[in-house]
């Protein structure tokens, strides 16, 4: 089997949710939405979207400026993913 026909078996939404964890893997672990929309090149509503998920999952925190204008998430690394 070819590279290009096992591509039609990629779920590309995984590979977005694996691409954002891999931001977090550096020394920086508190972003906005606009940021890694913009390091990653994927649209702010998706980015949002997968970070909701990872939220649900359990492993992720959402936290909110007073204002509520900026959220920044931040991995629950000391909590098991349920």
């Amino acid at each position: 089997m070819s590279a290009h026909s096992k591509d039609r078996y990629v779920i590309n939404s995984i590979l977005r949710a694996c691409n954002i964890l891999r931001c977090f893997l550096g020394e920086k672990t508190l972003f906005k939405i606009s940021e890694l929309a913009r390091e990653l090149g994927l649209d702010r509503s998706t980015t949002y979207r997968i970070l909701l998920s990872l939220e649900k999952w359990g492993s992720w925190k959402k936290i909110t400026e007073q204002e509520n204008t900026n959220l920044e998430w931040l991995p629950l690394r000391s909590e098991t993913a349920t």
